[in-house]
C-alpha cells in the first residue's frame, strides 16, 4: 500500500461508524491525509462524534465547505435566520441541534472555530476541491481572506449569488450528468480542470465521473437506503466505501 496518500471523503453527514468502516477499508494511515468536500453534520446521529475524529486529525483533515456546513456555523453563531432555520431542519439540521443543544458555551466556541477554518476551494494533485459545481469560476474575484468559512460568511459573501453557487447549486453537474447541453461559458466543461465535489447523492451508490465536465461526484448517499459512503485515493482513483467494497473509477 502507498504511504504519504491524499484521500478525499465523500459528504460525511453525522455518520462516523460509516466513516470508520470507509476509512478501515482504505487503510488509512497516520502518513494520509484526509481531504473533504464538505457536509460533515446534518441527517446522522453522530455529528459530535464525526467533529472530535475530524479535529484529532489536525492538519492531516483539509475540508472545503459544503451547505449544511454554513447552517452549522451560523446557528453556533447565533445567525441564523427564520427561512434558513427551515431550511435547515427541513435537510436533517435537526439531529446536529439536538447534539449541539447539549455542548457548553466553550464546546459550541470549539466548533464554530474549527469550522471557520473550512475553506471555499482547495487543489490537491493537480485537481480543484468544491462542494459543488457552479456556472463560472468566481473564486479568483474574492481576496484570500473570504476564502474560509469565517471570512465569507463576516464579509457578506456567503450569500451572494457567484459565490452560492459552489455551496448550494446543483444546475452545472445536473446537466453534465444528465447529457444536456451547457450553458454556453460555463467555466466547467471537458478541457477545465479536474474537479472533485460532492453535494449531490449518486443513486447508484459509485463515485462518478462526467466527461462532460471533467468532474468526479464522490458523494454517494451515505444517509440514503442502499447508499454508502466513499473515500478516494486522489492520486490513482481508487476507492473505498463503507460497505468495505474498493474499486478504480476510470476516466
Amino acid at each position: 500500500m502507498n504511504v504519504n496518500r491524499n484521500l478525499i471523503v465523500g459528504d460525511i453527514h453525522g455518520h462516523y461508524d460509516k466513516l470508520m468502516a470507509a476509512l478501515e477499508t482504505a487503510g488509512f494511515s497516520d502518513s494520509d491525509t484526509l481531504y473533504s468536500v464538505g457536509d460533515l453534520f446534518d441527517r446522522g446521529l453522530e455529528n459530535l462524534k464525526v467533529f472530535q475524529f475530524c479535529k484529532s486529525l489536525g492538519n492531516r483533515f483539509k475540508p472545503v465547505f459544503g451547505n449544511h456546513d454554513i447552517y452549522s456555523f451560523q446557528y453556533l453563531k447565533d445567525d441564523l435566520d427564520e427561512l434558513t432555520r427551515l431550511t435547515w431542519f427541513h435537510n436533517g439540521g435537526g439531529t446536529t441541534l439536538h447534539e449541539f443543544s447539549q455542548l457548553s458555551t466553550e464546546e459550541k466556541q470549539d466548533i464554530l472555530n474549527w469550522l471557520g477554518n473550512f475553506m471555499y476551494v482547495r487543489n490537491v494533485d493537480g485537481a480543484r476541491i468544491l462542494h459543488t459545481t457552479a456556472y463560472l469560476n468566481t473564486w479568483d474575484n474574492f481576496d484570500i481572506e473570504f476564502l474560509t468559512l469565517k471570512g465569507s460568511i463576516d464579509s457578506g459573501f456567503v450569500r451572494d449569488t457567484a459565490f452560492d453557487g459552489y455551496v448550494f447549486d446543483r444546475e452545472i453537474f445536473t446537466k453534465g450528468f444528465q447529457g444536456e447541453t451547457l450553458p454556453e461559458g460555463s467555466y466547467f466543461n471537458s478541457s477545465s480542470p479536474l474537479t472533485i465535489i460532492g453535494h449531490t447523492c449518486m443513486r447508484n451508490g459509485k463515485a462518478t465521473y462526467i466527461p462532460s465536465i471533467n468532474c468526479i461526484n464522490i458523494d454517494t448517499g451515505v444517509f440514503t437506503k442502499g447508499g454508502c459512503l466513499t473515500v478516494m485515493d486522489i492520486n490513482s482513483l481508487e476507492c473505498f466505501n463503507s460497505k468495505k467494497d474498493s474499486y478504480v473509477l476510470d476516466i
